[in-house]
């Protein structure tokens, strides 16, 4: 090959690396979710709190950690090296880092789903970035391929994303485009219109029966809720029936027709009116009109008043008006025959007609005209036409009227004149006419129903109503239809059972669902709910940077870099949209109508298209139709993207040289092209996002990040004189292939895992490496692992209180794996109690009473075999103030006998007498047997004052009594400690110090007990003191509260055993392992022999809290579904990618000599 070309080809595969590299850290994105899923569902007693509902929050293992650190208390174990795996607090388990990642319930923004986000569009063959914005009603011109510039909304409230109805979840266009091929006309977004099951558009035709059926259906706003349709919208419907008639228009109508009267015809057919109006016009035909009348004015003769319905025009001075007989008012009545008479003409005599100035006079006998009336005056001559016209009547005689004119000059016109008087006016208008014919017509419309609209009531036909006997002539006849509204916007319901959802109506669960009748068939929102946006979240944060896209044919190419080997885009950080619900809840973690489905919240690197609500219009142009795809939306956490300063070769620019740019060992120069540099958050800021994952590599946070890291292996390679590294993985130590099944023998060795664990589960048993004749040092048995001990906290078998000494990695001549810690307090305490110590005469001494010295008087013979006792304080059994009597007594002294024998017996026996010459006095001095005493011997080890919670000059057992109250008042784990899992049944305990309560309360008896104890004899010790050689007697209460506290003390020591077995039971065993050393063996559980499973109480579907613990530990670290191991992997590949990177360059070095 080329050399070039083999350069090339070199530099091609270290610049695709740092798009694997952001390919593995999507991987190790899903896994982590993944993970904390599993964990929430499946190690809930380790993430969360054992119980929710206590004030204990602690996780499980926390719990068994004080529950065990309280037995080795009991116990007289230290607890700070208890056998127990660091399992982790709750944080260590739900911590899930700082990455942004999606949330089902982020409490932050008022418990939403939300998750980081950019948008993509693909409105042009290049594709690109579309920024989202707050704004109203904001725009982006987006260049399309024509080169045009086409406007859309960026205003992400336009939007809204697609939600399966079946699972809650988003649905991503990587996984099911149904959602984003439609809507179409065949399968609109809501149901479309149907008559009689028949999709129809535009205007609906008239129905032709009374059994058709029209459903309309919209889309509406709600905004006071999510609605069922998603997005605070609703489907809601308008339904109608059909509604067929026959309208029958009347002329020469005699009478007034009703509703729901029968009318039959001239043949015999009969029907019901539905409605009717019946309506009676006038004609006035008139002549000598002047000025225009209007429809609507109303037209009086001053005794009546109508309304015009219709003006006829038929010349200059002839128009036919047709009033409303409705309208006919003269005074109050309503008559239409009343008013609007037939116009009079009058001939007047020669010279009756005068003008003088502008008043002109008429004389007319016995006119019978009023003043307002309108005349009409015609027949002058030409010369006088001015006199032929309309005049308002001013006043009247019998005989004579005036009126004015606008020409003043006095004249007697002349002509055959004639006068024409009783002419109507309009009110508005002022235009008049005069009548001379007045016709009156009643007409009637009848609509009425019929099965068959063609049968009877023919045109011309005569129609009678049987109630009114009105009747009348058809004019006309005519066929019809209309839509009669059943329901006004009423909201379609969609019905979730437990796994079906439907729109459907069922009169008993859906009684607003769509009914059969509408034939909708297929539409979006039947399967898919739309979603609303409800903030976006720190826009405008961005910086320059590069996000790699990916389809099913490979790197999709949005931009290219100037070598033409990396495809980006921009990326902008730090950016979160929150939806205006959760997807689901923690109550409910099924989103959607099938509660078998969990909720998924939406998958890092997928695509979510964004819809938009409606047409966008701009310009008078639809740039998007509604409920159209615009953009992508893509779930992007930090971390994924490409620095595009960086460079494969190290070289800024020009050509890499070796030993400028690029080492022989494939390092780089300039650290800033280092292979952890290729993204923007290099290796060491990406993986601080990752929170307690990213302690895996380097220093785990707890055991379970320690066990799944698979570079971590346990060894048994002896370092000096021991074996350090057997547990450097806690879950898998070095236990010599027995980790399998204590059944399997392949290959001759014999497992190890008890009860039906094999070898992908973390290890429970106990092994001892076996190596005859070994040295360096001595010991066949070269260490021991004790993985079952640690799984149920026992206290340490090497402890100081035990038979066992020595480490595990240390060789021995004894195989110990079995062994327990078997200490325990029973001893002291029960020292106390039985006061076996205490020495006589004070043992078990009730006396109360310290006599008064009685001093011996020995001074003559007769004097002999006086006694006298003196009373002090002295030192007994190494402790000082103890109360002590000297004994006196007198006696003889240089005696003889009768019969000469120097001895007293002698002489007597021998039957002699023994006189004595003087007196002496000797003594004796012993302790005082008294209460005092005894609780001297008791409490102190040396005699001295005693102090509340002090152990100084106390006895030793009663110190180590005295201790444990103590630590059991101070410590987290003591007497007020409250396991928040504690059985049911502990509430009907009877057995001392069994139950939380009852040891709490037996602790403090005690306790207060031993402290009025200690006041009371520090009191009494100072009064002893000051009295000695006086008598004293102590106060009663003195001696019955050291009784009550020796009362106390014995129900202690029960409460201690029955205390320890009632942990061990609650933590249980595995193994056969029995860990309760120092309990009360009547009620503890069987933890059966080798090779048994778990044992203890019934818990979570299994046997003690150490069964929840390791069951829940193995699903996080086991080697079944490896849930955190996948994670650690796919750091070390990340890893593995950056040596690549170096390893690439130093065979580019190599070719480029």
């Amino acid at each position: 090959m080329d050399i070039e070309l083999k350069k090339q080809e070199v530099l091609e595969d270290i610049a695709r690396q740092p798009s694997n590299v952001l390919f593995s850290r999507i991987d190790i994105i899903n896994q982590i979710l993944l993970s904390n899923l599993l964990k929430t569902n499946f190690a809930s007693s380790l993430v969360g709190a054992a119980n929710t509902s206590h004030s204990n929050s602690e996780n499980l293992h926390t719990v068994c950690s004080n529950l065990a650190k309280q037995r080795a208390l009991l116990q007289g174990a230290s607890v700070s090296t208890i056998m127990q795996f660091d399992i982790g607090q709750k944080s260590d388990h739900s911590n899930m880092g700082t990455l942004s990642y999606p949330k089902m319930e982020d409490n932050t923004y008022n418990n939403k789903t939300t998750f980081p986000y950019i948008v993509l569009h693909d409105l042009n063959e290049d594709g690109g970035i579309i920024d989202l914005s707050s704004s109203p009603n904001a725009t982006k011109d987006i260049e399309n391929d024509e080169g045009n510039f086409v406007t859309y909304f960026s205003d992400f409230s336009k939007y809204f994303l697609t939600r399966s109805r079946a699972n809650g979840e988003l649905v991503s266009i990587d996984d099911n485009n149904a959602p984003y091929t439609t809507p179409t006309a065949a399968e609109p977004f809501f149901p479309a219109n149907t008559i009689n099951g028949e999709t129809y558009s535009g205007t609906a035709t008239d129905p032709t029966a009374n059994s058709d059926v029209r459903h309309d259906f919209f889309l509406t706003p709600n905004t006071t809720s999510v609605g069922f349709a998603g997005a605070n919208n609703d489907i809601t419907e308008n339904k109608y029936t059909g509604n067929t008639f026959v309208t029958l228009e009347l002329s020469e109508v005699d009478g007034s027709f009703t509703s729901n009267e029968v009318i039959i015809d001239f043949d015999g057919n009969s029907s019901t009116i539905k409605n009717s109006s019946n309506t009676t016009t006038v004609i006035l035909e008139s002549f000598d009109s002047k000025g225009t009348f209007s429809v609507g004015e109303t037209i009086t003769d001053l005794s009546s008043n109508v309304t015009i319905q219709s003006i006829e025009t038929v010349s200059n001075t002839e128009v036919n008006i047709t009033v409303t007989g409705s309208t006919f008012l003269t005074g109050s009545n309503t008559d239409v025959s009343l008013g609007f008479g037939i116009a009079n003409t009058l001939t007047l005599e020669e010279n009756t007609v005068k003008r003088t100035g502008n008043l002109v006079s008429v004389t007319a006998n016995n006119h019978g005209i009023k003043p307002g009336e309108y005349v009409v005056l015609k027949g002058a001559d030409e010369t006088f036409g001015e006199f032929n016209d309309t005049f308002i009547v001013e006043d009247v005689t019998q005989n004579t009227l005036t009126f004015s004119t606008s020409n003043t000059v006095s004249v007697t016109p002349t002509g055959d004149f004639s006068l024409v008087k009783n002419l109507f006016f309009g009110r508005t208008s002022n235009a008049s006419a005069a009548i001379h014919t007045r016709t009156t017509n009643s007409s009637a419309t009848l609509v009425y129903q019929s099965d068959d609209l063609d049968l009877g009531f023919a045109i011309g036909n005569t129609i009678t109503g049987q109630s009114t006997n009105s009747n009348g002539k058809i004019d006309k006849r005519t066929k019809g239809g209309a839509w009669y509204q059943v329901k006004t916007n009423e909201v379609k319901t969609y019905y979730i059972a437990s796994d079906s959802g439907t729109w459907d109506y069922d009169a008993s669960n859906n009684p607003q669902g769509i009914e059969s009748s509408a034939n909708t068939g297929e539409f979006w929102l039947k399967n898919f709910e739309m979603v609303k946006l409800n903030q976006l979240v720190g826009i405008g944060s961005s910086y320059s940077s590069r996000f790699l896209l990916e389809d099913d044919s490979g790197v999709i190419e949005l931009e290219t870099s100037t070598d033409n080997i990396i495809n980006e885009i921009e990326f902008f950080d730090n950016k979160k949209v929150v939806l205006d619900i959760p997807l689901a809840t923690a109550s409910d973690t099924s989103g959607g109508y099938n509660s078998n489905i969990r909720t998924n919240l939406p998958g890092v690197y997928f695509s979510y298209p964004l819809k938009t609500y409606e047409d966008q219009v701009f310009n008078g142009v639809t740039t998007l139709d509604a409920f159209s795809n615009f953009a992508n939306i893509v779930v992007a956490p930090e971390g994924l993207e490409i620095n595009l300063s960086w460079k494969p070769l190290g070289n800024t620019s020009g050509v890499a040289l070796n030993g400028t740019h690029i080492n022989q060992n494939g390092t780089v120069t300039d650290v800033s092209f280092n292979p952890e540099e290729c993204t923007t958050l290099n290796k060491t800021s990406f993986n601080s996002y990752l929170g307690p994952f990213d302690t895996i590599q380097n220093n785990p946070l707890n055991d379970v990040y320690r066990s799944v890291n698979p570079n971590n292996r346990s060894s048994a390679l002896k370092v000096g004189g021991s074996y350090p590294n057997v547990n450097a993985n806690p879950f898998f130590p070095a236990v010599g292939g027995t980790h399998k099944n204590h059944t399997d023998t392949l290959n001759s060795i014999t497992g190890t895992q008890p009860a039906g664990l094999n070898a992908n589960d973390i290890y429970a048993g106990a092994y001892t490496e076996y190596q005859q004749q070994a040295q360096n040092p001595t010991g066949d048995y070269r260490y021991v692992v004790q993985n079952d001990q640690k799984w149920i906290y026992a206290s340490n078998v090497f402890d100081a209180n035990s038979s066992i000494s020595g480490s595990y990695s240390a060789p021995r001549n004894n195989d110990i794996k079995g062994n327990v810690f078997d200490g325990s307090l029973d001893g002291e305490i029960g020292n106390n109690v039985d006061e076996s110590s205490t020495p006589s005469p004070s043992a078990g001494s009730v006396t109360t009473t310290i006599p008064a010295n009685n001093s011996v008087t020995c001074s003559i013979v007769s004097h002999i075999g006086n006694q006298g006792q003196l009373y002090s304080m002295g030192t007994y059994n190494g402790r000082s103030d103890m109360v002590q009597v000297t004994n006196q007594y007198c006696t003889g002294d240089n005696g003889y006998c009768n019969l000469g024998y120097s001895n007293q017996n002698d002489c007597t026996e021998n039957g002699g007498q023994w006189t004595w010459t003087s007196v002496t006095t000797s003594s004796t001095t012993v302790e005082f047997g008294c209460l005092y005493n005894r609780i001297q011997y008791l409490l102190t080890n040396n005699g001295g004052s005693l102090t509340v919670n002090s152990t100084t000059n106390m006895r030793s057992n009663f110190a180590v009594l005295y201790t444990l109250l103590m630590n059991l008042y101070s410590s987290s784990y003591g007497k007020d400690y409250l396991d928040p899992v504690e059985r049911p049944e502990a509430s009907g305990y009877t057995e001392e110090g069994r139950s939380d309560t009852d040891f709490k309360l037996r602790v403090e008896e005690l306790k207060t007990a031993i402290d009025a104890v200690i006041g009371l004899h520090n009191t009494e010790r100072a009064n002893v003191i000051a009295n000695i050689g006086s008598s004293y007697s102590h106060p009663s209460n003195y001696r019955t509260t050291f009784e009550d506290m020796k009362t106390k003390m014995i129900a202690f020591r029960y409460a201690v055993k029955n205390r320890i077995t009632e942990i061990t039971n609650r933590i249980g065993g595995v193994n056969g392992k029995n860990v309760g050393s120092g309990g009360n063996t009547s009620f503890q559980v069987s933890v059966g022999g080798v090779n048994t499973g778990f044992t203890g109480y019934p818990f979570n579907n299994g046997n003690g809290y150490a069964n929840t613990i390791y069951s829940q530990s193995n699903f996080l670290a086991g080697k079944k579904l490896k849930l955190l191991e996948l994670i650690a992997s796919a750091l070390n590949d990340m890893d593995t990618l950056y040596e690549q990177i170096q390893s690439k360059r130093a065979e580019y070095y190599e070719y480029n000599q």
